[in-house]
């Protein structure tokens, strides 16, 4: 993550309403810091993340961006644009929120920037974000990345990216209690403009690689439903990974992840794993092999092996991960009927949020229509499309 003193990052109009924002709730609008942090989208690679897996998102246009300065007080003290709402909370007191959940983002990164040796103390922000909330394209994990590079910046203090990463990925497990994996603000911090960021979440080696051209894009469904028992499902298709691990290890010896089991070790050894089990890790070891594949296919500029390889992702969630929805499913398959459409999948936890497909831009338009209207039949919802370009990673510059 850089320091920029003079790019504007964001749009003129946004950044305008937040420095009067900040003006009419904290005082003059002077020495501000910008920071923001891109959303993301996952274009393969789901649910191996925290199986010390391969997963290949790419950052977004859409961003949770903050405008602050360090006040010398006593009181942190935010306010959010988009839902006009107001909070302070003491720069010491970092107790868990329990009524005001996304107060806890910020406390969960200073929590864990303090145990790091950043001098950090009170500050005045306003802030604005544009990722979707709850579709799952990582809204929390760039609202974490944005105030540490904030209150870095406030502190006078570098961190190297892996490590901000990981910051921001623990504050979200073990402050906020989410058991996400460290994709997101991985992407977040590393993503390279008009690139996908291929990770490996065992080892954190990453590289950027190129796009399809002019010629194609990925295309976001927000299906705008995210159903209740997401997280739980969540937690148990973590458990069950957990559960087939120990069990493989006790036959092919002692492994840290599912990464360190081969695929002949695996394929040896399936049988005697319980179904249920068994289905999660097809899927696992499947898709990091999918992953390859796609890095391959990106690298030759195939986008048709890639699509491909997005259609079999899909349905490796939906019946060996079981996390899709029939919201989802909707979205994928009437994208599929439609021409110059090359694949398409769930992307995210699952049990709602968005799909992305990789669609020739010709064939943007009747995407749109053709899917939102097929949707709006089965599912009664209207959903929510997103066209965006691949964006850089995290950003914090001086304002004027």
């Amino acid at each position: 993550m850089g320091t920029d003193q003079g790019e504007n990052v964001i749009e003129q109009k946004r950044l305008t309403r937040m420095r009067k924002a900040f003006e009419t709730c904290f005082g003059p609008a002077e020495g501000l810091v910008l920071s923001r942090a891109p959303g993301r989208v996952n274009l393969i690679g789901e649910h191996t993340d925290y199986n010390g897996g391969y997963v290949l998102p790419m950052a977004l246009e859409f961003d949770v961006a903050l405008v602050g300065r360090a006040s010398g007080g006593h009181d942190v003290r935010l306010f959010s644009l988009d839902f006009n709402e107001h909070v302070s909370f003491a720069a010491r007191d970092l107790a868990f929120d329990r009524e005001r959940q996304w107060v806890n983002y910020p406390k969960g990164v200073m929590k864990f920037l303090m145990e790091a040796g950043a001098q950090v103390g009170a500050f005045d922000a306003v802030i604005s974000g544009t990722v979707p909330i709850g579709g799952g394209l990582s809204s929390s994990a760039a609202f974490e990345v944005a105030v540490a590079g904030m209150l870095l910046e406030f502190a006078g203090k570098k961190l190297d990216g892996v490590r901000l990463a990981k910051l921001a990925r623990r504050a979200e497990n073990d402050f906020v209690g989410v058991p996400c994996g460290i994709m997101d603000p991985f992407v977040s911090v590393f993503a390279e403009k008009d690139k996908a960021t291929f990770i490996d979440c065992k080892t954190l080696e990453h590289r950027s690689l190129p796009l399809f051209g002019k010629r194609h894009e990925f295309l976001i469904a927000n299906s705008m439903v995210k159903h209740s028992l997401g997280e739980t499902e969540y937690h148990a298709r973590q458990e069950e990974c957990r559960e087939g691990l120990s069990a493989l290890s006790s036959v092919v010896g002692r492994r840290e992840t599912l990464r360190d089991v081969t695929d002949d070790e695996y394929r040896d050894a399936r049988q005697m794993l319980r179904p249920e089990v068994r289905k999660r890790l097809d899927h696992v070891f499947s898709e990091n092999r999918r992953v390859l594949d796609a890095v391959d296919a990106m690298n030759r500029g195939d986008a048709s092996a890639f699509g491909g390889l997005m259609n079999a992702s899909h349905d490796s969630l939906r019946t060996d991960y079981e996390v899709s929805c029939r919201e989802l499913d909707v979205l994928v398959e009437s994208a599929r009927t439609v021409k110059g459409v090359l694949g398409s999948r769930m992307t995210g936890g699952g049990f709602g949020g968005c799909t992305v497909s990789l669609v020739e831009m010709r064939a943007a338009a009747a995407f749109i229509e053709t899917v939102g209207t097929e949707y709006r039949k089965a599912a009664g919802l209207n959903a929510e499309f997103l066209r965006t370009r691949a964006a850089e990673g995290a950003t914090v510059m001086h304002l004027p």
